[in-house]
């Protein structure tokens, strides 16, 4: 990933948290929903850009997501 799009991709505030979330533990979109009290489509706008830049992974089974 090139450094533009990266920097683009935590540009966004919402992001940013979510990623320092992650960086210690594995969350499932419920928690990141009520631990930034987000709704469930803001919260999954911004980590399905994140999963499409490669920056999170998550699986859809169940709904867990990590960085890397």
């Amino acid at each position: 990933m090139e450094l533009v799009e990266i920097l683009k991709e935590v540009a966004d505030e919402t992001r940013l948290r979510i990623l320092n979330l992650l960086k210690g533990e594995e969350l499932c979109v419920c928690e990141i929903e009520k631990l930034l009290n987000l709704t469930q489509s803001n919260a999954s706008r911004h980590l399905t850009r994140l999963s499409r830049s490669k920056m999170i992974t998550g699986t859809k089974n169940s709904n867990m997501f990590t960085i890397g």
